[in-house]
């Protein structure tokens, strides 16, 4: 009986491990997947502000004049 207690004892604390290493790994992952979404987050934005002042450029001196709404009628 001693020796049946011990195994379970010993699985039990297995399964405790797998369980931190678990919660770790998912930790992990929500962190890689929060830096995927800035990274989009971070191009996406270059995107639109090198748009934005080429758009300007072309809109010529008066570009800070005219509104966005605007800009899509033209």
């Amino acid at each position: 009986m001693p020796e049946e207690n011990e195994e379970i004892k010993k699985m039990e604390d297995r399964i405790a491990k797998l369980d931190a290493q678990q919660k770790q790994l998912k930790a992990k992952k929500r962190a890689l997947r929060n830096r995927i979404s800035q990274q989009n987050r971070k191009a996406r934005t270059k995107r639109l502000i090198e748009k934005g002042a080429i758009l300007e450029k072309f809109q010529g001196a008066g570009a800070s004049e005219i509104t966005a709404e605007d800009s899509l009628k033209a």
